[in-house]
């Protein structure tokens, strides 16, 4: 493991990064968007679409232990999509609720998360791509360069999400010599390969409501005005409470 996260209701802090939290269900990783900067709430983005997996390559795994001294139930706010595997369709009872077997994900509620997550039932698991690797992506996907460029500035791409996972299977991402994404009936799916211990790969679904927590890149483009923008040269983090 890497590091203690601590969780609010707003934002997850990990490794000196402040995580975005609003509209998490609907992001996933490799997501675009528009980001929004409401007055009188939390930032989020606006998704627009996903870059096609085959163009992506996630670059790791980590898992992250909790600070429990500053993060209560209270702070989870929402209930928690677990991604589950085909192996664990009769997990119902250790999960405190029955799997979802159109979704691949069993739904427990704050409280209930939260007391797997300090008993180590649950982990959570943060799965990143490479800047250069989701830039060099979107430079090579047309539609979304225009997307993005019809944004402006407030044009991002997600290149790290945190998730929760059964701490078995967390164990399996993290020791993966390899991760691929891929995509069925339009989900995007991950696998771990090669994993220490395994006897197979593994493979989560990663449905609607499944991320945590996600991480923003302001885009840096080749021209200074928009209407000559043509590809993105560049990015920085963006976090939340930043403008």
């Amino acid at each position: 493991m890497a590091g203690d996260a601590r969780i609010t209701n707003t934002s997850l802090k990990f490794a000196g990064l402040s995580y975005f939290r609003a509209n998490a269900p609907s992001v996933v990783i490799g997501s675009f968007g528009d980001k929004k900067t409401p007055l009188t709430k939390q930032n989020y983005i606006e998704v627009l679409g996903r870059i096609p997996v085959a163009r992506l390559k996630v670059h790791r795994a980590t898992t992250a232990r909790i600070d429990f001294t500053g993060t209560s139930s209270v702070d989870l706010a929402v209930d928690v999509s677990v991604p589950i595997s085909g192996s664990d369709t009769g997990m119902g009872t250790d999960m405190g609720t029955v799997p979802r077997a159109d979704t691949g994900t069993v739904t427990l509620s704050p409280s209930v998360a939260y007391e797997q997550l300090r008993h180590d039932q649950l982990c959570l698991v943060k799965l990143d791509i490479y800047p250069s690797d989701i830039i060099k992506a979107a430079n090579d996907s047309p539609a979304v360069l225009a997307h993005l460029k019809e944004c402006g500035d407030s044009g991002r791409l997600v290149h790290q999400i945190f998730m929760i996972l059964k701490a078995k299977t967390a164990k399996v991402f993290s020791s993966s010599t390899s991760l691929a994404l891929s995509a069925t009936n339009g989900e995007v799916m991950v696998t771990a390969q090669g994993s220490q211990g395994s006897t197979g790969d593994l493979t989560l679904r990663l449905s609607y409501g499944t991320t945590f927590a996600y991480l923003l890149l302001k885009l840096k483009w080749d021209a200074h005005q928009k209407k000559n923008w043509k590809r993105i040269t560049g990015s920085e983090d963006d976090q939340q409470s930043l403008d």
